[in-house]
């Protein structure tokens, strides 16, 4: 026969019923802590990698935004004759012409075009723009700006003078 169970033995069964589903919520907590704690660790990794990426990122706008411009002339020495072309070409806010180098430096037009054949054999980037029959001469503007803060072609004061 069946017997009724006490109160205690009722009461005992409820709490362990109870310690049960507390048990599986502890265990479902703990598992979700792990998960956190796992979550966590990855986010901290990927922190300390966008941190890089940011560094480099910034060493690479630093080095973009220079003044000296990423461009390498290497240049053979010049006479101070093609120095003068030069300067004269540096000078310049608009573009000059064979006849107005060879005006200023009191030399033929033959000489200036030969002078300036070999000055763009030496590496001086001079831009060349034709309109009809009349060729317009000018520096190249990144050269002009680097010529303006390390003086590549090492001009002198001499040299500067002569010319005006």
């Amino acid at each position: 026969m069946f017997r009724k169970k006490s109160r205690d033995e009722q009461v005992k069964e409820a709490f362990d019923k109870i310690k049960e589903e507390l048990t599986e919520h502890l265990d479902s907590i703990n598992a979700n802590t792990n998960e956190i704690q796992s979550n966590y660790e990855f986010i901290c990794r990927l922190d300390e990698k966008i941190d890089k990426l940011a560094e480099r990122m910034e060493e690479i706008h630093i080095l973009l935004s220079s003044s000296r411009p990423l461009l390498d002339y290497n240049l053979d020495p010049l006479t101070d004759q093609e120095k003068k072309i030069v300067l004269l070409l540096y000078a310049s806010t608009k573009p000059c012409t064979y006849k107005l180098l060879a005006a200023k430096l009191k030399l033929s037009e033959h000489l200036i075009r030969t002078y300036l054949t070999t000055l763009i054999t030496k590496g001086v980037p001079i831009i060349k723009k034709y309109a009809g029959s009349e060729v317009y001469l000018s520096l190249d503007p990144d050269f002009k700006r680097l010529q303006a803060t390390e003086n590549i072609l090492q001009v002198n004061e001499d040299i500067s003078r002569e010319i005006n």
